[in-house]
């Protein structure tokens, strides 16, 4: 007996050809799934939009060109993108363009081709990210960004194995980030800064991240994983109860450009092999409880970085570390009471 099994088919009917052979005999079965016409999903698609749109107080938009109107195609409609057949692949409303309010319908789970989910300001306080947003498997991009979100981070999310930029900053969310995180493996650009997130945070191998920021939670826990995040241009924690040692692996992250770990209760002694990424020129670990000595590799530190000229031309900038300026010394040198290294330079006066 052969049994054949398949998922629900929420898409265009789809056909698979099995092919069996017994001896010098050949056979051919060809199983068939029925499903929707395109017809019949692009205008449930149209629905969701519909839906997202009297969620979020569409009326009340300052552009919303399309939205609604039968005679516009909603491939023509403000904020979205389809693809060849007229499926929505991006609803992308960035920051500044127009706030929403209210909340977010869970029917955008059923946008399924969907990459890009932008929102970058809303007023959504009191709601929380819908969990269903777990279901949108072709995700690429999930940004709710200054939205006034509370609740948890739906752990559905953390299956989201396509997405390459998760951007969930300056909400009122709580609780704590699972180690499924790490199961995000093509992320680019992550952000939790300036929520109410507790607990430790591990990001060990997400070695295609490039921007990290964690500033202003309560995560807690070491930051051995940081040597791990080899692509590693930005790195941001401050504010945070983050504990242990900088590891020295730091050293090996040859893209690293700024490195802000202040005010958190990071110990130990500050590692030399810190002056070892070649484009790394900026530093604050102020405020931690660091101790022991300077490196005479940081005291003489020199990096090099990329700016522009008077022209808009790209130039390449070699400087040595300025311990006499006021500002430079304090994110460095600058510990809580009964910390601080032994032969830190002298604090300029004034």
């Amino acid at each position: 007996m052969l049994e054949v099994s398949a998922g629900a088919n929420d898409e265009t009917e789809r056909m698979v050809k099995l092919m069996f052979k017994m001896g010098e005999v050949e056979k051919e079965l060809v199983v068939v799934q029925a499903g929707e016409s395109m017809e019949t999903i692009l205008a449930r698609e149209r629905e969701v939009l519909m839906k997202f749109y009297n969620a979020t107080n569409g009326r009340n938009w300052s552009y919303s060109y399309g939205w609604g109107d039968d005679k516009v195609p909603v491939s023509d409609w403000a904020y979205v993108k389809t693809d060849n057949d007229g499926r929505v692949v991006a609803l992308n409303i960035g920051t500044n363009e127009l706030t929403l309010s209210g909340s977010l319908p869970a029917e955008l789970k059923d946008l399924k081709k969907l990459r890009i989910l932008n929102i970058g300001t809303g007023n959504f306080a009191g709601a929380e990210i819908p969990e269903e947003l777990g279901e949108l498997e072709n995700l690429e991009e999930l940004t709710l960004k200054q939205c006034g979100f509370t609740g948890e981070i739906p752990a559905s999310i953390f299956k989201l194995t396509k997405l390459k930029i998760l951007d969930l900053g300056v909400n009122n969310l709580s609780g704590s980030v699972p180690a499924e995180i790490r199961n995000l493996t093509e992320l680019t650009y992550l952000s939790f800064e300036r929520n109410r997130l507790s607990g430790d945070l591990d990001l060990t191998g997400l070695s295609k991240l490039e921007d990290v920021y964690m500033l202003e939670n309560n995560f807690t826990g070491d930051i051995k994983f940081l040597e791990t995040l080899t692509s590693l241009v930005n790195f941001s924690i401050w504010r945070n109860k983050f504990t242990g040692e900088i590891p020295a692996g730091i050293g090996n992250l040859q893209q690293l450009e700024s490195l802000q770990l202040a005010e958190n209760n990071i110990t130990g002694s500050l590692p030399k092999e810190i002056v070892s990424s070649p484009k790394l020129h900026y530093i604050d670990i102020s405020l931690n409880r660091l101790s022991g000595m300077i490196p005479d590799e940081l005291l003489n530190w020199e990096y090099t970085y990329i700016d522009e000229d008077e022209d808009g031309n790209e130039i390449t900038v070699h400087e040595k570390f300025d311990w006499s300026n006021l500002y430079n010394w304090n994110r460095v040198c600058n510990q809580q009471a009964g910390y601080g290294f032994d032969n830190a330079p002298v604090k300029p006066i004034g």
